[in-house]
């Protein structure tokens, strides 16, 4: 074969080659088939248009509010039975999208692009209500180990764990929480988290969230004269700051807080915050105030308003600001926990 026959063949080979891997590219590159996954965790929600039978199926998702559940080709579920034939109101779901995907701001909420796949991650009397930058969220009673029905009643304080692996094994606990409400009919517990906290148990409840009856409960059943189990309340990782959204009317929702405070009145009884400009907040007639003492990083002492006052005048005379936990009730600083 002549020298330029040759070279043709191996040209004309050479395209094909080039040809079959760009068709092939796709599927040998990694990086394609691996791209980042777009996820949202929700619970399904049947909404009554007008009363009418015409409902509409939304999904609540923390901190993005309610959005139309996406068009999809895909919904399955690894728990359901063979019966499973779509998605029911109180289903903790997740979907997932393979491209960018945006929520535009209509009511309710719309995704931009159809979903690759809604997983049913569990059913059951699953609920969510989102106020003022707090969610409320309902999950079935059966989830809190080992506790009797008439022990789940308002004010017993939860402890919420990854891996289900309970408190004495070490792992990661991301909220401690008082029950709000018990609805027997439905078999729920209620809880108020913060939009964080609903984001943990949503996302987490696949890999195992555990609940439990804590051995830390609410401050009101503290002895005053054991400050200690005050003080571990605020000390094991339950508090969070305090922000402008967690105001109502001028006052705070109930629950512990870091505080962030510029000065205290004692005429008034007051102390003066940073997150909103000329706002007072007031402790109680009876608010507890505990320390460390100097001396010893584990003890701890009651003091009284004055010499908590007195600690803060001190602090802000060096330092433009100071921070103290502080239990709030009924708009009021019902227990202060101070870190020297």
């Amino acid at each position: 074969m002549k020298r330029g026959g040759i070279a043709g063949v191996l040209m004309a080979a050479g395209i094909v080659i080039f040809c079959i891997l760009c068709f092939l590219f796709p599927y040998l590159n990694p990086v394609y088939d691996n791209q980042e996954e777009v996820v949202f965790h929700g619970i399904v929600e049947n909404l009554d248009m007008d009363g009418s039978e015409n409902r509409r199926q939304v999904v609540n998702i923390p901190g993005q509010g309610q959005a139309e559940v996406p068009e999809t080709e895909k919904i399955i579920s690894r728990n359901l039975t063979e019966d499973f034939e779509g998605l029911e109101n109180g289903d903790l779901i997740k979907l997932v999208f393979s491209a960018d995907v945006s929520i535009m701001e209509t009511w309710p909420a719309q995704f931009s692009e159809p979903a690759d796949r809604i997983e049913v991650v569990a059913r059951g009397a699953f609920a969510l209500k989102q106020e003022n930058g707090m969610c409320f969220l309902a999950f079935p009673q059966k989830m809190v180990a080992g506790a009797d029905a008439d022990v789940l009643r308002p004010g017993i304080m939860l402890d919420f764990c990854r891996d289900g692996r309970g408190e004495t094994f070490g792992e990661e606990r991301f909220a401690l929480l008082e029950i709000e409400g018990v609805n027997q009919e439905q078999k729920q517990i209620w809880v108020k988290l913060d939009i964080d906290q609903a984001k943990a148990f949503l996302e987490g409840y696949e890999s195992g969230v555990a609940c439990y009856v804590s051995e830390r409960q609410d401050l009101s059943s503290t002895r005053k004269e054991d400050p200690v189990n005050v003080m571990q309340y605020a000390l094991d990782g339950n508090d969070r700051d305090l922000k402008a959204e967690d105001f109502v009317d001028g006052a705070v929702w109930d629950g512990i807080y870091t505080v962030t405070a510029r000065s205290v009145s004692k005429s008034r009884r007051s102390v003066s915050v940073c997150v909103l400009e000329q706002n007072e907040l007031l402790f109680s007639e009876d608010c507890l105030f505990v320390t460390e003492e100097a001396v010893d990083s584990e003890l701890y002492r009651v003091m009284s308003f004055e010499e908590f006052a007195d600690l803060i005048e001190e602090k802000t005379d060096h330092e433009q600001t100071v921070l103290f936990y502080a239990k709030f009730q009924d708009g009021e600083i019902t227990e202060v926990f101070f870190l020297d």
